[in-house]
């Protein structure tokens, strides 16, 4: 605008119209009025030549998306900066504010799958240890992440405020029972807290659920009573290791042992001669991994965007306009993506031009 202004002799008010116009158009038709009353006023207000104006002109269209005012930049540099200066430093803390606030794209997991990355461990949701927000953790020089009661899905913030009062009053929960006699609580929260593991330390996952439902049955939540008892629990079998990886996506969306989706069907995927994201190389390839972004910007003459995940590995999937209306119904339902084509990796960026692709369910919990 201060160019508009000072060099093409506008008023502030033109500026702003330019400014606009200038940097928006997509056909230069659009702009023709424009670059004519800039050319024609830069040589009658500042003497410039033909060229020079041109020259002028075509350095702020190039600007065209991409241009930032100078306090916009200066704000994001520093965010940048300060966040990479924290993630570096306090990794743990930087990972355990992003996922209570939770900000931008990614899901738990894809930040979960971020700690794992960086070697920071998880603990277990427990209903004894766990707070209304991501806590660090320290054993000696080790940290870990500790996901919060307002992780599991269906458990609110006054549930879990309800539930960090209640133990602060009157000490640690001795299991399922005590917290609902001891807090009103929804019987579903509870219930989803049994399947998520926080009772973890004090009962099986099997055993918490059965006693959370039948207490349901048998009286309100908040009250103690003399002579209702809940039935004794039948002898259940140990929850397998998978099922309880399905148990925590199911009701946290991730798992703290870090066990992914694509794990738990290594073995399927492996038969179907699907790499590993992390084995790829340059050059032709057939692999799969988990979707956790779409995009198909209007700019990008009909190309998609696909992002898979396997673990803490990510890829790019580059679908072309011709793939994308032959496998439209794939792409719009799975959730697993099987892809074949060219794979490229530069530096971190990893991408793949995807030649064939065909989808997947993932797992889900029984």
């Amino acid at each position: 605008m201060r160019i508009a202004v000072r060099v093409a002799g506008m008023d502030w008010v033109e500026a702003e119209k330019f400014r606009k116009r200038v940097t928006t158009f997509e056909d230069e038709r659009e702009i023709r009025d424009w670059h004519r009353t800039f050319i024609e006023g830069a040589m009658k207000t500042s003497g410039c030549s033909a060229e020079e104006s041109q020259a002028i002109f075509d350095m702020m269209a190039a600007f065209r998306g991409y241009g930032f005012a100078e306090s916009h930049a200066w704000a994001f540099a520093l965010h940048a900066y300060t966040s990479a200066w924290l993630r570096h430093h306090y990794p743990a803390e930087f990972l355990a504010s992003l996922m209570t606030e939770h900000p931008g794209m990614w899901s738990h997991n894809t930040l979960r799958q971020e700690a794992k990355r960086y070697g920071i461990p998880f603990g277990r949701l427990d209903i004894n240890r766990s707070g209304m927000s991501y806590l660090v953790e320290k054993e000696g020089d080790h940290k870990r992440l500790r996901p919060p009661l307002t992780a599991v899905k269906g458990v609110g913030e006054e549930a879990a405020r309800e539930i960090l009062f209640g133990r602060l009053a009157k000490g640690p929960y001795r299991g399922v029972r005590d917290v609902y006699e001891r807090v009103r609580v929804r019987p579903e929260a509870l219930e989803e807290l049994a399947r998520a593991g926080a009772f973890g330390r004090l009962q099986d996952r099997r055993d918490a659920l059965f006693q959370a439902r039948a207490l349901h049955n048998l009286q309100p939540s908040g009250e103690k009573t003399l002579f209702k008892t809940v039935p004794e629990s039948p002898p259940f079998e140990a929850l397998a290791f998978a099922d309880e990886a399905l148990w925590d996506y199911a009701t946290k969306g991730f798992s703290e042992v870090g066990v992914h989706i694509v794990d738990l069907i290594r073995q399927r995927l492996r038969g179907l001669g699907a790499a590993p994201l992390a084995a790829c190389r340059n050059g032709w390839v057939r692999t799969a991994g988990l979707i956790i972004a779409k995009q198909k910007p209007s700019t990008a003459k009909g190309f998609a965007f696909y992002m898979l995940e396997d673990g803490p590995v990510r890829m790019q999937v580059v679908i072309s306009p011709q793939l994308w209306e032959r496998e439209l119904l794939t792409l719009r339902d799975a959730e697993v993506l099987v892809v074949e084509g060219w794979y490229e990796r530069t530096y971190q960026a990893r991408t793949l031009r995807a030649e064939r692709l065909f989808g997947l369910d993932a797992p889900t919990a029984s």
